[in-house]
Parts: structure tokens; C-alpha cells; sequence
């Protein structure tokens, strides 16, 4: 085959790695040919271990203290993988040392394993099954709070966030047909928002406090003149009693006592 070149340029621009970023990002995580004791402890696998040491017993007297990582031998070379369809792989021990009363004074220390990571071979691909895989970034996962809106077929327009944290559960909050606030978590099924604000603060555990914390109130005082003109379309934070008989004179509506719902469209 002849390639026939009718440009005046004869460079060719060398095609960089395109997998360069990720590779050198997951090396950077393991960093596995360096030796414990000089691994860095803010960054990759080292920093993560450490948030979760020293673990100490609910009495205080045993405590489980953490000192580096190593990797083993993987198991099965390459091809031995492909055909007989294993990951290719090296498993990671936690040098572990545990201290306290009880032991006699004595300090145990011991390598566990605790499981497996995939090793990446020469193309930055792994192999997982047998099969060959690719690390893909996905830059829609990154942390942080991601608005959106959808046009019904009724042509009102339903507006949702998802709060996607570093660690944890995913936080989808939607508004209905209805206008009202809904609340999931992850795959859970849907739940009204103010049942959410309710688990997350014991200040806002009742009605009143929710409609407080979201609404701007007023207080309409019965003694007042004009008090039946400020309490007529109003809608109420609380019931009104009738201090003399007892009996409520206003009460809230339903739908705040039985269904607890915010509504959206209101500022």
C-alpha cells in the first residue's frame, strides 16, 4: 500500500496516549511498589485507610491501629486469565496492629487481606472475567447539586435537583403536577420533603416550625379589631382556641395535618 502525501508539510504530530490521565490516576491511587512508611497519607488508597483508623472497642480498652499497606503476587498470569476467564488481579493485606488491656500486655500485629484489586496491563486495560475492560470517565457522577426541568405533556414545567455527594446516597428532590416537593433516596420510593426535614432536624418536627422556616408569618392577635379581616384567606400556622369555651375558632387546613406536603410554588 502507497501513501501519497500532496501537502508541503512533512512533520507528523505524534498521537498522544489517550488513556494517559486514567492510567496515571489509578497508579497515583494504589501506588503500589512504595513502601508503607513512605506513602503519602492525603492522597489515593493510604488516605483512605486512614480515616477509619485507629478503631477502638466500645469500652475503650482495645484498639485495632493501622500501618501501611502491600500488595501480593498476582495468582494467575495474563492468559491464564483470558481463557479461563478470571481477573487478573493482586491481593492487598493492611498491616494491622492491635493494643490494650486484656492482651497481657502484649501487642499483636498481623497482615490481613481483605480483598483483591484488578492489576492494568499494558494499554490501561484491565482484565475482568476473561474479558478485556476500560476505565470510562463519567463526569456526570462528580460531586455536587444538579438542576433540571421537564415540560409535561400538559405543558407545566417540573422542575428537580439530585445532591450527589462525594460518599453516600444520591438525593433526588422533584416537584409533582401538583406542585408539590418530593423526596428519593437512591432507589427508595418517594416520600414528601417535609417527612425529610423532619428526620434531619428536631427543630423542624412539627407543622408550625416547617411553615415558619419556609414562609414568612404573622401574628394576628384576637383582641385586635380588625383581627377577622387579617384571619379571613389566611392560612394557619397553628390552631386559633377560643381562650374562654376551649374551642378552636380556626383550625389548619387538612392537608398540612394529613399529608404534609410543601407546596412548591409558593416563595
Amino acid at each position: 500500500m502507497q501513501i501519497r502525501k500532496f501537502g508541503k508539510t512533512r512533520e507528523v504530530v505524534p498521537v498522544p496516549s489517550l488513556v494517559n490521565l486514567q492510567s496515571r490516576s489509578y497508579d497515583e491511587f494504589l501506588d503500589a511498589e512504595a513502601a508503607p512508611e513512605v506513602r503519602d497519607g492525603k492522597k489515593g488508597l493510604e488516605a483512605i485507610f486512614r480515616e477509619f483508623f485507629p478503631i477502638t472497642g466500645l469500652d475503650d480498652k482495645i484498639q485495632v491501629s493501622y500501618h501501611g499497606y502491600v500488595f501480593t503476587a498476582p495468582q494467575h498470569n495474563i492468559d491464564e486469565c483470558r481463557d479461563l476467564g478470571l481477573t487478573f488481579q493482586r491481593g492487598i493485606k493492611l498491616k494491622i496492629r492491635v493494643a490494650g488491656e486484656g492482651l497481657n500486655n502484649n501487642v499483636l500485629e498481623e497482615d490481613v487481606h481483605i480483598g483483591y484489586f484488578p492489576i492494568r496491563i499494558g494499554g490501561g486495560e484491565f482484565i475482568v472475567n476473561g474479558a478485556e475492560r476500560t476505565i470510562v470517565t463519567q463526569i456526570q457522577r462528580s460531586p455536587g447539586v444538579d438542576f433540571s426541568a421537564e415540560t409535561a405533556t400538559s405543558g407545566k414545567r417540573n422542575f428537580s435537583c439530585r445532591v450527589i455527594p462525594e460518599r453516600g446516597s444520591w438525593i433526588q428532590v422533584e416537584t409533582t403536577t401538583k406542585d408539590q416537593l418530593q423526596i428519593k433516596i437512591d432507589k427508595s420510593h418517594k416520600i414528601a420533603a417535609t417527612c425529610f426535614l423532619r428526620a434531619l432536624a428536631p427543630d423542624l418536627g412539627t407543622t408550625p416550625a416547617i411553615l415558619r422556616r419556609f414562609f414568612t408569618t404573622d401574628t394576628i392577635l384576637l383582641s385586635a379589631k380588625n383581627a377577622r379581616e387579617k384571619a379571613v384567606g389566611a392560612v394557619l400556622v397553628a390552631d386559633i382556641i377560643d381562650p374562654k369555651g376551649q374551642e378552636p375558632l380556626a383550625t389548619t387546613p387538612s392537608f398540612l395535618k394529613s399529608s404534609i406536603w410543601i407546596n412548591a410554588s409558593c416563595q
